[in-house]
């Protein structure tokens, strides 16, 4: 079976490029919007309260890095490792995550596994990412099982794709199932749109957005979480030392307390075969004078 070219899928990407263009700028107002506002809240945040949440912006901005890092590795590997490249990458996630409830650090994390996959880089790298996410939303499956069915469709088997859309097995030509897949990805991305537009959906691509400003807040403490670990890791040997050290001190002085202690016992035990003699007439008579008077009192 040919090849099917990278183009089959470019109809579905232009068409919803031309919404997440549109929408996009509402929903990065609104990132700004609330950038601003944790600005703000940092101001007036107690210092309890402003660690705690710093530790929550570095754990957000530390999920989006280890995306973007194996999205880094995945075109670096694919013979693509401009900078440009990555940047494009990123803005297209940014986008979709404009109108849908897709975060863009899933997407790049998707990306990341189909260029691995696929050795793809650009647009046919975006066009890919597209396509799977739409025929996830359209056949209830996970974005990476399409990945790897639209990879594999690609490369001219339909064997796995067919299991998900069953006309392929009547379709007659190869144009007839291009356009069969094309129809389901932008029937995917008009769900996915339509997600955005419901009062859970509307409240999860509120959540995606705080997310950024939590990435962003992140970004910032990053350097000094990254310091942090850094110290703990060099004092960590001095402060192992000075622990064995005080354990091996501790059990000495345990030792040497066990020592007195047996000491101790016989020189009782002496003291009191000495006292119970009947010959030390003096000291019987001492011990009853101090019986009788405790007596008294």
């Amino acid at each position: 079976m040919a090849k099917r070219s990278v183009d089959i899928l470019i109809r579905a990407r232009d068409t919803a490029s031309k919404q997440f263009g549109i929408v996009g700028k509402a929903a990065g107002g609104l990132r700004n919007q609330l950038n601003s506002l944790g600005v703000k809240l940092a101001a007036v945040f107690s210092t309890a309260a402003l660690t705690a949440f710093s530790v929550k912006a570095v754990q957000a901005y530390a999920v989006q890095e280890k995306a973007v890092e194996n999205l880094r590795q995945a075109l670096t590997d694919a013979g693509d490792p401009n900078a440009s490249s990555l940047s494009s990458f990123m803005k297209f996630a940014s986008g979709i995550q404009s109108v849908t409830t897709a975060g863009d650090e899933g997407t790049i994390a998707l990306g990341a596994y189909i260029s691995t996959l696929g050795k793809l880089s650009g647009k046919a790298l975006e066009e890919t990412t597209l396509a799977s996410l739409g025929l996830a939303r359209a056949t209830g499956t996970s974005a990476q099982t399409m990945a790897r069915a639209v990879l594999t469709f690609k490369g001219g088997s339909d064997a796995m794709l067919t299991r998900y859309i069953p006309a392929l097995k009547t379709a007659a030509t190869e144009g007839e199932k291009m356009r069969l897949v094309n129809e389901l990805v932008t029937r995917g991305l008009s769900q996915m749109q339509a997600d955005g537009n419901t009062v859970s959906g509307a409240m999860q691509m509120m959540n995606n957005a705080i997310g950024d400003t939590m990435e962003s807040i992140g970004k910032t403490f990053a350097p000094t979480i990254i310091n942090l670990s850094k110290l703990m890791t060099d004092l960590q040997s001095p402060i192992q030392f000075m622990a064995e050290s005080f354990h091996i001190g501790f059990q000495r002085v345990l030792a040497d307390l066990g020592d007195f202690s047996a000491d101790f016992k016989l020189e009782m035990k002496d003291l009191a075969t000495y006292l119970q003699d009947p010959g030390n007439a003096n000291l019987v008579w001492l011990m009853d004078t101090l019986k009788n008077r405790l007596q008294d009192v």
